[in-house]
């Protein structure tokens, strides 16, 4: 059994850094495919990201506590858990076989284009984040999908690999989805009634946000859009996610901004633009701040690297 002790704080891991680690498949900066809890980085500390989680239990059972809330999850179960969802005190059985997939929110709302309120998308399966299919079903359904996706994700010989992979990943995220939205409608409406303005303003900025793409990376910008103070929006955003307001948005410009430099032949000077920095002397100031290398040496890097 794994126990982990709750802190005060948790750590802001993004999806890359969730799959860089031995035994996971990290797949073209948006998925992350993890066959095993024990494989599972940062299993030991208090931590969250902005991207989607998946948790299938197969075998055995599972325990987590996400946003003060203890999950439990036996075989047959899916966990849901949401972006920016605080993670900790991970248990499990010794015969746990549960698998974690990792869906970054700019590709779910690729799935979903051309919606773009990800959190009503996801409304209903935050409302009961934990999806019951029976033993039988997981073995003969999931089990067989899941194998074959680590496979092909595993395989960097094919030519096609990251194309098909990410079907694969979409065909399990409507899965889940479907099954997520079968909830009752008037329980679903009671939980919409029982939301805060609180609820609602981390519900608009984080929608917004990833409208926005990265372009906007102030505080003030977001709150003069959502007719609240600056610090008011802040101190929500800090108490619903625990992370800053500040620190969520350079996240997200971050991860955007490596995308482009990763898989796009744009001229930086260009991506620059894209993203509306004043000049290009401080959007090399901004990569090198949060990547700890400039952008021309981060396309570098990042060009001789697989994914």
């Amino acid at each position: 059994m794994i126990n982990n002790d709750i802190t005060s704080e948790c750590r802001s891991v993004t999806i890359e850094e969730l799959g860089g680690h031995d035994g996971t498949v990290f797949i073209g900066g948006n998925f992350l495919l993890v066959d095993s809890l024990d494989r599972m980085p940062y299993i030991d500390e208090p931590f969250q990201t902005n991207n989607l989680l998946l948790a299938f239990c197969l075998h055995g059972y599972m325990q987590i506590t996400t946003n003060n809330k203890v999950r439990e999850i036996a075989a047959g179960d899916i966990l849901i858990i949401p972006p920016c969802a605080s993670i900790c005190n991970i248990l499990h059985s010794s015969n746990c076989e549960t698998w974690i997939l990792g869906i970054a929110t700019r590709a779910v709302d690729s799935f979903m284009a051309p919606e773009k309120d990800l959190f009503n998308i996801f409304d209903r399966a935050f409302f009961n984040p934990v999806l019951h299919y029976t033993e039988k079903y997981m073995n003969e359904r999931i089990t067989p999908f899941l194998h074959l996706l680590n496979q092909r994700a595993s395989d960097i010989k094919l030519k096609y690999r990251e194309k098909q992979v990410v079907h694969m990943f979409a065909t399990i995220f409507f899965e889940v989805l479907n099954h997520a939205n079968e909830h009752d409608e008037e329980a679903l409406q009671q939980q919409y009634s029982r939301m805060s303005r609180g609820d609602e303003l981390f519900k608009d900025f984080i929608q917004m946000m990833n409208a926005d793409g990265g372009c906007h990376r102030t505080v003030a910008w977001y709150a003069d859009k959502l007719c609240v103070t600056a610090k008011h929006l802040s101190k929500v955003i800090k108490a619903k996610s625990g992370q800053s307001a500040l620190s969520i948005l350079n996240e997200h410009a971050i991860q955007m901004i490596k995308i482009d430099l990763k898989t796009t032949d744009l001229p930086i000077s260009s991506i620059a633009d894209k993203y509306q920095f004043n000049n290009f002397s401080f959007f090399c100031q901004f990569v090198k701040q949060h990547l700890g290398l400039t952008p021309q040496n981060y396309r570098l890097t990042s060009s001789t690297s697989v994914l």
